[in-house]
């Protein structure tokens, strides 16, 4: 069993986790050594152990394209260094069945179908074999229905239709797993399965189902009674099955049309803290090809890598065809074939600097989309045998404006979130590269050898003269933690009178470099793209239709910035009115949207650190807002309306910390009518500054 497994698994018994490993357990031992996912179901009700663990672990969240249609189902990647592998936790805390495109039903037996866990061989909890039989019946069948027939390519259809009978419906590992657990279940066992666990299946139905499964040469039996498998459980399901089939439609056409015409890097799945750039610099045989291959292979099997080479860009691999560098070095060439050498030679190296700046270019796209993407070789200050401006260096001041051109290029070139020195001492790289000038070679690697750099940010250096292994590990665990690094958010939230803006003024003078509200910037492409649920809202609301809008639309680009890697790792956030305030308002005022507003709120909740609550009794409360000078839409009013204003708000403000516990984040409660202004402040600093 991989180690990492094996921690993660002894970690979840000492936090007295209820988990088992719900499906795919014919293949248990490839998930147990990391070659397999982990299909882990947890209790809905220790969601918070949970993200707790996940965050101790440094195990990360990712996003698929599946994620905005599947419901308490999220992908999770560790990393284990001493197998060199991501490890990858597919968390449910529902037991949604279905389609890939839809999966419309939602059993309710996690607490049953929990309470038939087996130890395995003293290392993981799985089901009963008899349980898990079960439900992979019912999962054949739903995924082998009519609608996804319906949604394969017309080829696809007659390829199935054709090999129906000689190749059967249900293949491969789907078909061995059913076969596997047919053989190693109890009939009698099965009988009280369907009792305990599955009441709602008729056991007529079932068996029927099973029989079709068991012959695999027929896609009208499988219609058949998949369609009376989805009338069984009509009461669990989320919609018709109409409306299943237009979802299915438009999602698997929007992959489809994307993989064709679009984003490449959504063909995988991205880090939930968002795209990154890495780039490595070494001397000559200080193995900077093979950890980046290495680390490429590692990160490349779940998310989406791409290897660019800054220091030659049109001259390693395939060309990427740079266009306007290479028909600028184009026409320095044809200036070198007519006799005009120097000033030939110096556009040469224009055109490389153009080309070095649109490969970077390249790169922060890709990071943009979510992407990663490993540089090899990078333009440093300092270190200019490599990859710095070659124009002074070699000419002197022969072609000023062409220099100063390339070092203005050279210099533009910014904004790697980690760097990986790779050192070497050049007499071992001399032993390493015996077949290189050796004198080429001093000079090359005698410049990172020497140079310092312990005063540049986010810089890892590695001597390697060590072991390969000890220098994989140690670029494995710098990038891990690169791609763990978030910004750091909490936010104050509290009814009015309880001193949040006492608080937020002593909080802004103390923490000068954090933000403390969320923006609007590029509000136009978030208004086109999310228009249906903005006209929701305002259609919805009865006063301040706009600032409801607006709220909504902030959060949403505060989630896509978050997404996108925008922010520095650094960055604090402390908000007096962010996601948690904005939610609240939302909820108070469109009561029957509540449900949607709580969903937005839990996709921005897993970047929170601590939210801290202020709250004081209902009667002090009365007294403060009176009694203050700034204006309020309850000051001096009926008491019975300033009573339903704060209840209102206060159920609001209960039922979203509930949803922060459950993600995860922690929960800090002061009353401010217990507490001087001074000994809130200080709670809340301390607070704040703990990790």
């Amino acid at each position: 069993m991989s180690n990492f497994i094996q921690s993660f698994l002894d970690k979840l018994e000492e936090n007295h986790i209820n988990y088992l490993h719900w499906k795919s357990n014919t293949n248990i031992e490839k998930a147990l050594i990391g070659e397999d996912d982990l299909d882990i179901l947890v209790d809905p009700n220790k969601k918070y152990e949970i993200y707790q663990l996940f965050k101790e672990m440094h195990i990360l969240r990712a996003y698929s394209e599946k994620d905005s249609w599947q419901n308490e189902i999220f992908h999770y990647f560790g990393l284990d260094i001493e197998a060199q592998k991501m490890i990858h936790i597919h968390l449910h805390f529902l037991l949604e069945v279905g389609y890939d495109f839809d999966k419309s039903v939602n059993l309710p037996i996690v607490k049953t179908y929990m309470e038939s866990k087996e130890y395995y061989k003293n290392r993981i909890y799985i089901p009963s074999v008899e349980n898990e039989y079960i439900l992979l019946i019912i999962r054949l069948m739903l995924k082998n229905a009519l609608t996804p027939f319906l949604m394969l390519l017309p080829m696809g259809q007659w390829a199935m239709v054709k090999s129906q009978s000689r190749k059967g419906v249900v293949r491969g590992s789907a078909y061995r797993e059913y076969l596997d657990l047919r053989h190693r279940s109890n009939r009698e066992k099965l009988e009280e399965a369907l009792d305990t666990t599955f009441p709602f299946l008729d056991k007529a139905l079932f068996y029927s189902c099973e029989e079709v499964i068991e012959q695999n040469n027929s896609l009208k039996a499988y219609f058949a009674k998949s369609k009376a498998m989805k009338k069984a459980l009509e009461a669990y399901s989320y919609h018709s099955g109409w409306v299943s089939f237009f979802k299915s439609f438009y999602r698997i056409n929007q992959v489809r049309l994307e993989k064709v015409f679009g984003n490449r890097v959504k063909s995988k799945k991205i880090p939930a803290n968002g795209g990154r750039i890495f780039a490595f610099v070494g001397g000559d045989g200080a193995g900077k090809s093979s950890n980046i291959e290495k680390l490429s292979s590692v990160l490349g099997h779940h998310y989406y890598v791409e290897t660019i080479h800054v220091g030659r860009p049109n001259q390693v691999g395939r060309p990427k065809n740079y266009f306007m560098g290479r028909q600028i070095r184009n026409v320095g060439k044809l200036l070198m074939r007519v006799g005009v050498s120097s000033l030939g030679n110096a556009l040469n190296y224009v055109g490389l600097a153009v080309e070095r700046k649109q490969a970077f270019m390249k790169a922060q796209n890709i990071k943009a989309q979510g992407g990663i993407v490993i540089l090899d070789r990078i333009p440093l200050e300092g270190v200019s045998k490599m990859d710095g401006p070659s124009i002074e260096r070699e000419m002197g001041d022969k072609h000023p404006w062409l220099a100063k051109i390339e070092q203005n290029l050279h210099r533009s070139i910014t904004g790697i979130d980690e760097l990986i020195v790779l050192k070497l001492d050049p007499k071992i790289a001399l032993v390493r590269r015996p077949e290189d000038d050796p004198d080429e070679l001093l000079i090359r690697s005698g410049q990172i050898w020497e140079y310092d750099f312990s005063n540049r940010a986010n810089t890892t250096v590695i001597d390697t003269s060590n072991s390969f292994k000890y220098v994989e590990d140690h670029v494995l665990t710098t990038v891990w933690a690169s791609l763990n690094a978030k910004v750091h958010i909490a936010e104050l939230a509290g009814l009015a009178g309880t001193g949040k803006s006492t608080t937020k003024h002593y909080l802004q003078e103390q923490y000068s470099t954090a933000q403390f509200a969320l923006n609007d910037e590029g509000r136009g492409v978030f208004l086109c793209q999310n228009f249906c649920k903005y006209l929701k809202i305002y259609t919805q609301s009865k006063e301040v239709k706009v600032e409801l809008v607006k709220a909504s639309m902030k959060m949403d680009i505060f989630l896509h910035n978050l997404k996108q890697g925008n922010y520095d790792n650094n960055r604090m956030f402390v908000f007096d009115q962010g996601a948690i305030y904005y939610t609240m308002r939302l909820m108070v005022e469109i009561p029957k949207l509540e449900p949607l507003f709580l969903a937005e709120l839990s996709k921005l909740l897993p970047y929170y650190d601590k939210v801290i609550f202020l709250e004081a009794p209902l009667e002090v409360l009365y007294e403060r807002i009176n009694n203050r000078e700034q204006n309020h839409r309850i000051k001096e009013a009926d008491m019975f309306v300033q009573r339903a204003f704060l209840e209102s708000h206060y159920n609001a403000f209960i039922k979203i910390l509930d949803l922060c516990r459950q993600h995860g984040v922690r929960v800090h409660q002061i009353d401010t009518h217990e507490n001087s202004i001074t000994m809130v402040e200080e709670q809340i600093d301390g607070i704040l500054r703990k990790n």
